[in-house]
């Protein structure tokens, strides 16, 4: 059995596609956790925007529920990428 397990609120969000150490954002001297959510969507029919959760960790573990998330809006590649490299 996991030590710590969650899922994500939404379905087909890709909840957990993604982690990352945040570090000791709250100066308790234990490090966070950001989890993504890559194709977590605000609004049905829109872009869809992303979102990452930060969970606080402690001595008995990750704390539940998220403190807090960001969502991250998705601006169309096609006008900000640059064009792949071609090879020779």
């Amino acid at each position: 059995m996991p030590a710590w397990r969650q899922v994500g609120g939404q379905v087909g969000a890709s909840y957990g596609s993604s982690l990352a150490n945040a570090g000791d954002v709250n100066g308790d001297g234990i490090d966070d956790l950001l989890v993504g959510a890559s194709e977590y969507d605000d609004v049905p029919a829109s872009n869809i925007q992303g979102r990452m959760f930060l969970y606080l960790g402690s001595a008995n573990g990750l704390e539940e529920p998220a403190v807090g998330a960001v969502a991250i809006k998705r601006t169309p590649c096609s006008s900000v990428c640059p064009s792949p490299a071609r090879a020779t």
